[in-house]
């Protein structure tokens, strides 16, 4: 008996010995594990440098939050969260892509088109951006001179809110065919609609040896008409006894100082932007300026990729 209680105390001191020896092992192998860990250098997010490729998307917006562009459909879309800018225009294909340029030179592929007017060709948002990780977002705030540059006041013009507009109009027979593109030939007694006032005219004489055609414009006072497709106009008076027998009519644009910076005009050729009304001077202001000049302009840039020389 005593001999099989020695054999069997002796397995178990073997069995503990053996347990306590595994555990040594595994704190030991996982020790050195840990410190294989610490001492391994864990590779740094790669960082946007010169010379590298990357794409970015971005929501562009003034001060006052309005968007003048966008690479997120979804913003794009969405123009309650983010109103947009009276020059903001949608994708004619309504395609959303992110922009794709080159660190150093400037934003000046195809895929940068929203910044190819920058000054200096972007450099300063290049710089900014400088230093970005894939996944990151910053905003940047731009300088006029460092964006669109500064307001052209050569592009101003200061406009009477009361206008005069000759009854009778005369014109060769290629600028006939210009304006009323799409109304045929003249001749005499020939009803047409003015493509800028709206308002009916009429071929009142025809010459074409003297290559002379004469119009009419026949409004009638207190009709609304649109002639910068953004607002109303007031005819308030016809005189056809007036300047000299060529006739006047006088008509009202009714814009007010809370317009300003809130309606856009279009020219017969041209977009413009009312910047200022003066009720008591009888004026207001069309800006042809690009609607960036002039102004800090705010991006929201999300890092997509880099790519490594």
């Amino acid at each position: 008996m005593n001999l099989r209680k020695d054999r069997s105390g002796a397995f178990d001191l073997f069995i503990a010995a053996l347990i306590v020896l595994v555990v040594v092992l595994a704190v030991v192998v996982y020790q050195a594990w840990m410190l294989g860990l610490e001492a391994a250098p864990i590779p740094a997010p790669e960082v946007v440098e010169r010379t590298d490729t990357i794409e970015f998307d971005y929501i562009g917006n003034f001060e006052d939050g309005r968007v003048f562009g966008t690479s997120v459909k979804s913003v794009a879309d969405d123009d309650v969260s983010y109103p947009k800018s009276l020059s903001y225009t949608y994708p004619a294909d309504g395609t959303f892509n992110p922009v794709l340029s080159t660190i150093g030179g400037g934003f000046v592929e195809p895929g940068a088109a929203p910044f190819l007017g920058m000054e200096n060709k972007g450099k300063a948002l290049e710089r900014a951006i400088l230093g970005m990780r894939v996944g990151e977002t910053r905003v940047v705030a731009l300088q006029p001179e460092e964006a669109y540059g500064m307001t052209n006041v050569s592009l101003l013009e200061t406009r009477t809110l009361v206008e005069t507009v000759p009854q009778y109009e005369e014109m060769s027979t290629i600028t006939y065919s210009q304006r009323f593109s799409e109304e045929g030939p003249p001749f005499e007694g020939k009803s047409l609609k003015d493509p800028f006032w709206g308002w009916d005219v009429y071929v009142y004489y025809l010459n074409r040896t003297n290559d002379l055609v004469i119009i009419r414009h026949n409004p009638t006072p207190g009709m609304v008409v649109t002639p910068y497709s953004q607002w109303n106009t007031l005819v308030e008076d016809v005189d056809s006894a007036a300047n000299e027998g060529l006739g006047e009519i006088r008509v009202r644009h009714q814009l007010s100082p809370e317009d300003a910076d809130r309606v856009l005009g279009q020219s017969i050729h041209e977009k413009f932007i009312v910047t200022s009304v003066d009720p008591e001077a009888g004026t207001f202001v069309a800006d042809f300026n690009d609607e960036r000049a002039g102004k800090v302009l705010y991006l929201r840039i999300t890092l997509l990729s880099i790519s490594k020389i």
